[in-house]
């Protein structure tokens, strides 16, 4: 009994030394140490030898293993130009060579315009050059040039379970075990929209235009009101992001896409719809949301509904362009819990729902509106 418990904690710990199943598959098939993996001692980024061929490993700030691949990127390209598909390619040569996975549809999806797959797990011994293409948000193609010439050239869909090498139930649990215990700690300097903002018909209110998103209600525009203070030298103006009870509708969108908002109380009910239909609730921050998005590469856009009786309805979209998929959060807040010392938002989550999915339930005759508020 004491023997097959120790058997338990050891496979527990070994597999949260992982950030996927396949990772911790690609290890044990490669007979990596999966102890020494997630040391505090090892390197963010680690090559090693396995046989003749060299291996890249990754681990996240805790000692997490997130990557495991065959090197085909400069890092120099990864840390300039962020993209899901290094670690999609680099794990998809490993698997295709080692035979890691017991499911090889996944390698089927990429389609070699020029090389192979030999040609591939060695372009980085005869390529000097990288581009990626992104084709109208529907796949990618990479080109590996030598002196301007293609050495090889892959295309292959975008689809967020293809490029994590995962599937959607397993994508929900992580990131819900990763904004569990994430803590924004970071600190910038709030930025000047004054020369973007224009008036709003509303006395000292003013939208700074951001981007919109399938339809023009739904955005990311900011609003500014300006702020009187008494100073020994008089009364002085400034410009402040608003957030007032007389203006809740754009207070609720300032809150909801907005990162440096100066309220680090705020905070936000996140009820997670997942895949098999169970829920699951945990409130954070919406720092701390809007931090853990910004880091998956997420950028915020908001649909009001409407303001019934004390209650803000709307729709929160966090979209992944690069990795094509979107999490839809049906938006609820009264007034009195907005506007508390310690605001409060409650979201119902949909998780990893498809680009394509989210763009048919939008149209451009005002269906959202309608279609949305059956969510709530």
């Amino acid at each position: 009994m004491v023997a097959a418990l120790l058997l338990l904690t050891a496979t527990m710990a070994s597999a949260q030394q992982f950030k996927a199943s396949h990772l911790n598959k690609a290890a044990t098939k490669l007979k990596l140490d999966a102890a020494a993996l997630a040391t505090d001692s090892l390197p963010a980024t680690k090559q090693v030898k396995v046989g003749q061929q060299t291996v890249t490993l990754r681990k996240d700030e805790k000692g997490v293993v997130e990557h495991i691949g065959i090197p085909l990127f400069f890092e120099e390209m990864r840390q300039l130009q962020p993209s899901p598909i290094y670690d999609y390619l680099e794990y998809a040569v490993l698997d295709h060579q080692y035979r890691v996975s017991d499911n090889s549809l996944m390698l089927q999806d990429l389609k070699f315009e020029k090389g192979n797959w030999a040609t591939l797990s060695k372009v980085m011994e005869n390529a000097d050059g990288c581009d990626i293409e992104n084709v109208s948000e529907k796949y990618y193609r990479v080109k590996w040039t030598k002196g301007g010439t293609p050495v090889v050239v892959v295309s292959f869909p975008i689809n967020y379970e293809l490029l994590s090498n995962s599937n959607r139930k397993e994508m929900e649990l992580n990131f819900i075990r990763d904004i569990k215990t994430y803590n924004d700690t970071q600190r910038t300097t709030p930025k000047d929209y004054s020369g973007r903002m224009a008036p709003t018909g509303e006395p000292d209110m003013y939208v700074v235009p951001g981007s919109s998103y399938i339809i023009s209600d739904i955005n990311n525009n900011r609003y500014l009101t300006t702020i009187t203070e008494e100073t020994d030298s008089g009364k002085t103006h400034r410009l402040a992001i608003l957030f007032d009870r007389h203006s809740p509708k754009e207070s609720l969108a300032n809150l909801l896409v907005e990162y440096d908002m100066p309220i680090d109380s705020a905070m936000i009910e996140l009820e997670f719809v997942l895949d098999n239909h169970k829920r699951e609730t945990f409130t954070t921050t919406i720092r701390n949301w809007l931090g853990f998005c910004q880091k998956q590469g997420l950028q915020p856009f908001f649909g009001f509904e409407e303001n019934k009786n004390g209650t803000l309805t709307g729709t929160l979209i966090m979209r992944n362009m690069q990795s094509g998929y979107d999490h839809i959060l049906a938006i609820r807040a009264a007034e009195n819990e907005l506007f508390a010392d310690h605001p409060l938002v409650h979201g119902k989550v949909h998780l990893f729902t498809p680009s394509s999915n989210v763009r048919s339930i939008f149209d451009n005759n005002g269906a959202a509106s309608r279609r949305t508020k059956n969510n709530h």
